[in-house]
């Protein structure tokens, strides 16, 4: 009886992971990584006009970018004394 290497290659291993699994936690990483990106936006915005930039990207991290920059774009900017 011949042994299917496809067959083999695909199935899972004996501790329950597959093959291709560190395939998905590149894809998660990059994801991460991209969303993260996005979370700085708002954040530059922020320290152009004077606010808090940590305070911008924890609230961009925590809700999304898109909330952190209609905040911001609501804020007026600080002026300096």
């Amino acid at each position: 009886m011949p042994i299917n290497l496809k067959l083999l290659l695909l199935t899972a291993r004996p501790d329950g992971t597959r093959p291709d699994s560190f395939g998905g936690s590149l894809f998660i990483f990059i994801i991460l990584v991209v969303y993260l990106g996005f979370c700085l936006i708002p954040t530059r915005m922020a320290k152009k006009k004077g606010r808090s930039a940590f305070g911008l990207f924890v609230l961009a991290v925590f809700f999304t970018p898109i909330v952190a920059l209609i905040v911001i774009l609501l804020l007026a900017p600080i002026e300096k004394k």
